[in-house]
């Protein structure tokens, strides 16, 4: 993808300047890797870099070396020790919403933003699927959304999933309409709430999540703290099914996700049914 190819991009760009950016590629020798190695180190030593962040860098550099020496046949040899060095990636305990914490939230936010995480909590929204909803997706009455998830639209077996919408948000939803012709959320500018650019010289992605901008800037207001990223809201909905006995079935199909058992084509009538339940015990858990 092409968040795929500027992260390595960025990665080789730190590699080439710690190496020197006239140092010719067949200078890279094993003592080279092993400082490469150390400096990383350092990083994570000094907590500016995790360590999967510092594997991240070992694995681009590697990958340049290895395509100079099979592909292009730059290299005569690889650096010997080249497999030696790598970084272990420590298992992090991963911070999770409370059905309160989203709450809270809900509670103190204002305009759109209330409105954008309602439909987080509501349907599993991402910023990204916020910005990609079209007007076409929503009922009529806006009592619901049918839709693929922006992110998995091109799969076959990613079911179209029809989620009911809580008055909350159908109110929200109705009164925050935008002028445009098939967005159906942007900006007071009339911009996406989440965009991208490429820059055609260096190939830059810069990417721009006025979502998570206005969120912050409500945390700082009001003196809120979150452990956890606004996509985050989605896994707190998710956990509270995954709680519960009977709603559990019906997860994947509110993440959207493809059925771990079956194709998400098998998806019917039944499932709608039950994630309309699912949803409306959610409201309860989180006290909307």
């Amino acid at each position: 993808s092409s968040h795929a190819v500027d992260s390595m991009r960025r990665r080789l760009e730190v590699f080439v300047k710690w190496a020197g950016e006239s140092t010719a590629i067949e200078a890279i020798t094993g003592t080279t890797w092993a400082a490469w190695h150390g400096w990383l180190e350092g990083k994570v030593v000094r907590e500016e870099f995790e360590t999967s962040t510092a594997q991240a860098y070992i694995v681009a550099s590697k990958g340049l070396l290895t395509w100079c020496y099979t592909d292009r046949e730059i290299l005569d040899n690889l650096p010997r020790n080249i497999d030696k060095f790598k970084f272990e990636q420590s298992a992090k305990k991963k911070d999770f919403f409370t059905a309160d914490e989203v709450s809270g939230f809900i509670q103190a936010a204002t305009g759109q933003l209330q409105l954008h995480l309602l439909l987080m909590a509501n349907t599993g929204m991402t910023q990204g699927d916020i910005a990609d909803l079209r007007k076409t997706e929503i009922a009529k009455d806006f009592a619901s959304i049918t839709r693929k998830r922006g992110k998995t639209k091109r799969h076959k077996d990613v079911p179209t999933v029809t989620w009911t919408l809580w008055k909350e948000t159908s109110e929200l939803l109705k009164q925050h309409l935008s002028n445009h012709p098939t967005l159906a959320l942007v900006t007071s500018h009339g911009t996406p709430w989440v965009w991208e650019k490429t820059d055609p010289q260096t190939g830059k992605i810069t990417k721009t999540d006025s979502i998570n901008t206005i969120f912050r800037n409500m945390l700082k207001r009001t003196g809120m703290t979150a452990k956890a990223g606004l996509r985050d809201i989605r896994s707190a909905s998710s956990n509270l099914l995954e709680s519960h006995a009977t709603h559990v079935t019906v997860k994947e199909y509110f993440l959207g996700h493809s059925s771990r058992s079956t194709s998400g084509k098998h998806y019917g009538d039944d499932f709608t049914k039950r994630l309309s339940d699912a949803i409306a015990w959610l409201r309860t858990q989180y006290e909307i």
